[in-house]
């Protein structure tokens, strides 16, 4: 939400003062507030699927791989937390023949060097749209840098 009133009116922070006064003008900003409906949505907007990642493949594991209405959705884990860390998924657009069509996507991960043991779960959310493209049934393959996997069945719409 926007709502500019909400920092201060007057110089005084009305979400701190604790009193029927303070609650009058953000009623009176909330009215006249714009929503963000996609800011709102379960099932908001993703990024397009990366074809390479030009990052390392230091330790991540997959855990799940799911479909939303517009999105491919990888839960992942990571260590880390000394510095800031880049995780993705890549996929070359190759699809394997077999009793299903199969496409492999690689998660990447680049440390940085990080030496510190926290550990991360993540979920990556991607625009399916390179995957409705292919127009056919595929089985959704995600590897990780360490020899683990999780798959989905994607059908086109």
């Amino acid at each position: 939400m926007k709502c500019g009133c909400l920092r201060h009116i007057d110089g005084v922070d009305w979400i701190m003062r604790p009193n029927l006064y303070a609650i009058l003008p953000l009623l009176l900003c909330f009215s006249s507030c714009q929503v963000d409906r996609e800011a709102l949505s379960p099932f908001p907007s993703c990024p397009p699927l990366p074809t390479a990642l030009d990052i390392s493949r230091d330790f991540a594991q997959v855990h799940a791989v799911f479909l939303e209405p517009s999105c491919l959705g990888v839960v992942v884990s990571y260590t880390g937390g000394c510095s800031q860390q880049v995780v993705g998924l890549a996929w070359d657009g190759e699809i394997l023949d077999g009793e299903m069509p199969t496409a492999v996507m690689e998660v990447h991960h680049r440390s940085l060097a990080d030496t510190c043991d926290s550990l991360y779960v993540d979920t990556l959310r991607y625009d399916l749209a390179r995957l409705q493209a292919v127009g056919a049934k595929l089985r959704i393959l995600v590897e990780d840098p360490v020899g683990g996997s999780a798959e989905a069945v994607f059908t086109p719409r």
